[in-house]
């Protein structure tokens, strides 16, 4: 039987390792049939790490030019730097209506670098990439962003909201980390 020390995967029934996050650990291999154990050297598993930041809930204005709709956390526990060149901000718009109609309620969306490292969207954030909303998706290009090893940033996007937003609807957004960020 096989066992990973550690809490950073396991072991698939086809005797891979497959990670689950970042850290350090060690796998175990026994039998009970023959009496054997054994334990490998130290595995590392490097990997960039992304965590949501909670915003609550906030009501949006009409014509508002700056709405907090999202913050998450990319920390690196690679080895080396890792660079950052974009996203892809998906929308979970609620509400009456069809998806068109729910995306017209934003003109546009902002991603900004956290720059004074508190998790709030502030005159001292720099904007990294503005888009226009007219897709269930947002690509966000931009020039490299340096997560350096054993160090964190902080990413904020926020949404211009159209003259004419519908009353009532929920403008959510979220990104899928396996798939949605670019690196370099």
């Amino acid at each position: 039987s096989w066992r990973v020390l550690g809490r950073i995967g396991s072991v698939d029934s086809a005797g891979m390792f497959v990670p689950r996050g970042p850290g350090t650990g060690r796998i175990s291999a026994s039998s009970v049939s023959f009496s054997v154990a054994d334990t490998n050297n130290t595995v590392f598993v490097e990997a960039l790490d992304v965590s949501g930041i909670s915003i609550g809930t906030d009501f949006v204005e009409v014509s508002q030019s700056l709405a907090y709709l999202l913050a998450f956390r990319i920390d690196n526990y690679f080895l080396d730097q890792k660079d950052i060149t974009g996203f892809t901000v998906r929308t979970a718009f609620r509400g009456p209506g069809s998806s068109g109609e729910r995306l017209g309620n934003i003109d546009s969306l902002q991603l900004y670098l956290d720059a004074d490292n508190d998790s709030l969207l502030s005159a001292a954030d720099t904007l990294l990439a503005a888009v226009p909303v007219s897709a269930d998706s947002a690509i966000f290009s931009f020039g490299a962003v340096p997560v350096p090893p054993d160090f964190g940033r902080t990413f904020l996007v926020g949404a211009t909201v159209n003259a004419f937003a519908r009353d009532g609807d929920s403008l959510d957004l979220y990104l899928l980390p396996q798939t949605d960020i670019q690196r370099s």
